[in-house]
């Protein structure tokens, strides 16, 4: 017995489902939408005028839930790590400074080291 087929309706349905639950990073297009549906797209086109339709919809949904210019882009990431990595640096540099005065320290003290020196009362 031969398993029924989805109608074209209903594969559209879930693929337009399936990009949107996936997270795209693009957004839905009759393209992309007809090839995981497995449908051409000279059909949606000729046949399915309403499914193309809910195409541009579910893009234009996409489109408002993704502003393209206000929110993440790569220049406020790559600035931000640049912010970051700045701010290690500087924090390597000081202990690093605080390496080298600790080292003059104890070469001054003929390699003891004054933190460890404990002085005694007399």
């Amino acid at each position: 017995m031969k398993s029924p087929l989805l109608s074209v309706e209903d594969r559209i349905n879930a693929a337009i489902k399936y990009s949107a639950d996936k997270g795209a990073l693009k957004p839905p297009s009759v393209s992309r939408i007809s090839k995981l549906a497995k449908v051409s797209r000279s059909n949606l086109y000729e046949n399915h005028r309403d499914l193309v339709s809910r195409l541009i919809q579910a893009q234009r949904a996409w489109n408002d839930h993704h502003p393209r210019s206000s929110e993440a882009s790569p220049q406020k990431d790559l600035a931000a790590t640049i912010s970051q990595l700045t701010a290690q640096n500087r924090a390597l540099l000081y202990v690093c400074l605080e390496l080298q005065f600790e080292m003059a320290t104890m070469r001054a003290n003929g390699g003891r080291n004054t933190s460890t020196i404990r002085k005694t009362s007399t």
